[in-house]
């Protein structure tokens, strides 16, 4: 209970005045209480946090997919370009490419969010 109290920030909660005295058990109930409504607030605090951070992650997920479809396009035109398939299999090589593109964008997001939050 001690190094509870201490490692919580209620350093003297389990002792006295100074003069030797223990606690007394209202005290050491008080503070309890009073640590058991700070660890409340900080778990409502974390999960509006992470419920914030969700949406923004979801609102960049979605923008991303939009840009799915102009990528792929882009990608088909590369491979005209260069001279490579872009019939069926040229197609799903096109589509392959830009879901790992997709995919490593989603995750720098992801690794972003984490910084900021």
């Amino acid at each position: 209970d001690v190094g509870l109290a201490l490692l919580s920030g209620f350093g003297n909660a389990n002792v006295g005045g100074g003069d030797g005295q223990l606690a007394k058990p209202e005290d050491v109930m008080d503070a309890e209480d009073a640590l058991a409504e700070q660890r409340k607030e900080n778990a409502m605090r974390m999960q509006e946090v992470s419920k914030k951070a969700k949406e923004e992650m979801e609102r960049k997920r979605r923008d991303l997919m939009s840009k799915q479809q102009q990528w792929i396009e882009e990608e088909l035109q590369a491979r005209r370009e260069r001279g490579e398939d872009v019939g069926v299999w040229g197609q799903m090589a096109a589509m392959k490419t830009v879901a790992f593109r997709l995919n490593q964008e989603v995750q720098k997001e992801h690794q972003l969010m984490q910084k900021k939050h």
